[in-house]
């Protein structure tokens, strides 16, 4: 689930539709909606909090290139948001807790 803060609808089916173009895999659903209407579909949904790959190498204390490599091998649970990887906060909080991290 992506959500985009504009000013109309109109304008929020133009940037969904902008970042369609460029998201990877199969769509099941586009919908654009008043945020009334996203609040009242979406109460009871948990959506982890999503960190960058920058943010999530200074939790960790390692490169940027050291967290993509932990993604690539699944030490670290990643989602491609468009082209950007993604972590859960929570997961990479958990790795930096396990202190397992190797540096190199």
């Amino acid at each position: 689930m992506i959500t985009l803060e504009a000013k109309s609808l109109s304008q929020a089916v133009v940037a969904g539709h902008a970042v369609l173009k460029d998201a990877a895999g199969e769509l099941f659903t586009f919908a654009v909606m008043p945020t009334s209407e996203f609040d009242r579909r979406t109460d009871d949904i948990q959506v982890p909090e999503l960190v960058g790959a920058v943010d999530a190498a200074e939790m960790l204390g390692v490169t940027r290139q050291r967290v993509q490599q932990l993604a690539s091998s699944g030490s670290l649970p990643s989602t491609k948001v468009g082209k950007v990887l993604a972590f859960s906060r929570s997961d990479v909080e958990r790795l930096a807790d396990e202190a397992v991290v190797p540096l190199g």
